[in-house]
C-alpha cells in the first residue's frame, strides 16, 4: 500500500471509529487517542508496555505528563459510556460484554488492532 494513502487510511479509520465511539475533537484525550493508535501501528512492540510507553510518549509529544494523559483518556472513555458509544465499542471492536468500561489500555490497543485488520484487508487491493 502506498504510503500516501496508507496514511489518509489510517486518519480516515480512526476518526471513523472515534465518532461511531461519540469520542469528539473537543476532548483532550481524543489528541491522545489518536496519537497513541498512530503510535501502536507503527510500532506493535510497544503494545507489552502501553501504560509505561504510550503515555511517556504522548506525554513528550504534547509536553505534559503521563497522569495527565491517563485522566484524559479516562475521562474520554468515560464520555464514550455517557454518550451511549460504549455499545458501538462492545459490537465492532472488542466483541465482549462484561459490563465493565475498558481501561485506556485495552481501550488503545483494541482500537488499533481492530485498524489494523481493516488495513491488512485493504492492503489486499493493492496486491
Amino acid at each position: 500500500m502506498p504510503e500516501e494513502y496508507y496514511n489518509l487510511f489510517v486518519e480516515y479509520k480512526i476518526m471513523h471509529y472515534l465518532i461511531k465511539l461519540k469520542i469528539y475533537p473537543n476532548l483532550k484525550g481524543y489528541s491522545y487517542i489518536v496519537q497513541g493508535i498512530k503510535i501502536l501501528l507503527d510500532d506493535s512492540t510497544k503494545k507489552k508496555n502501553i501504560i509505561k510507553n504510550i503515555y511517556e510518549v504522548l506525554a513528550k509529544c504534547f509536553n505534559t505528563d503521563a497522569a495527565s494523559v491517563d485522566s484524559s483518556l479516562h475521562h474520554a472513555i468515560k464520555i464514550c459510556r455517557k454518550n451511549n458509544g460504549l455499545e458501538c465499542y462492545k459490537k465492532e471492536i472488542q466483541g465482549l460484554d462484561d459490563g465493565k468500561l475498558p481501561t485506556p489500555r485495552e481501550f488503545l490497543s483494541s482500537i488499533s488492532f481492530v485498524i489494523k485488520r481493516d488495513l491488512i484487508k485493504e492492503s489486499k487491493n493493492f496486491a
